[in-house]
């Protein structure tokens, strides 16, 4: 569905659901506060692996509902909107892919160490699921192949790097964009049928964010700390404004976004 222009000085409400997150956030810290005690007791008693690995599931809880609040699509506008805009290019929330590691991490360390404490073949199963997350995750970081993502606009056209894969897509090829409400709010930039979007994943071992299979580049709203219906305005001007595409990567284009100067 073609998104619909606001009237001035108004933006569409995204809602959030607070209520689930608050209860998830009750519940998690419930979950901490166990795992804690556990931990405690477990080095007091002299049985380290056990108190890393209620440690490790404390933090995992934690991370897990602090990832969820923040994975929620943004109201920010005007000034703060800028903190994460470069020129034309729009960067993700840096705490995302932060909380998402310190997940996969306490997940793999309370696998192993869960594995070491308890011993036998269940060692085995639990340490080599906690190796394998590890082996998988860490360097791929490393390597850069997961990165935080960004948007960017630039001379030649449209690139949105997402943490695991990148697609983009020349001008002349765009057709529009729309909003889409799935699970999430999206903003797809719609591509012509006759032309072909460049992309790939970064990674074939995990790919912790989809490409869209349709003939569109999705932009997850969640990721980004702006309100959607400014960067849909943002990136619809400039398709429908060639003439102004050579402020593109100037502070010129991040001020045209931030003050919603369409």
């Amino acid at each position: 569905m073609q998104f619909s222009e606001p009237s001035s000085g108004e933006l569409p409400d995204f809602p959030v659901p607070r209520v689930q997150l608050m209860i998830g956030s009750v519940f998690a810290g419930f979950l901490a506060f166990i795992a804690f005690v556990i931990s405690a007791s477990s080095l007091v008693t002299g049985h380290l692996a056990s108190a890393v690995a209620a440690f490790a599931f404390a933090v995992f809880v934690l991370a897990t509902a602090s990832f969820a609040r923040s994975n929620q699509t943004s109201h920010t506008s005007g000034a703060p909107a800028g903190r994460l805009v470069q020129g034309s290019t729009v960067r993700y929330k840096p705490s995302g892919l932060i909380r998402l590691a310190l997940v996969t991490a306490s997940m793999a360390l309370c696998a192993i160490a869960f594995g070491v404490a308890a011993g036998g073949a269940v060692a085995w199963i639990f340490a080599t699921m906690g190796a394998l997350l590890a082996t998988f995750f860490v360097p791929l970081l490393i390597t850069r192949s997961i990165r935080q993502g960004r948007l960017e606009l630039t001379a030649d056209g449209i690139r949105h790097r997402g943490w695991a894969f990148e697609a983009e897509i020349a001008w002349d090829g765009i057709g529009g964009v729309a909003f889409a409400q799935r699970d999430y709010p999206a903003i797809y930039v719609l591509v012509e049928p006759t032309k072909q979007i460049v992309r790939h994943y970064t990674t074939q071992f995990w790919k912790i964010e989809a490409l869209h299979p349709g003939h569109v580049i999705e932009l997850d709203c969640r990721r980004f700390d702006i309100h959607p219906m400014l960067l849909a305005q943002w990136i619809r001007f400039y398709i429908e404004h060639p003439d102004s595409r050579i402020e593109l990567g100037t502070t010129a284009a991040a001020d045209r976004l931030i003050y919603a100067r369409f």
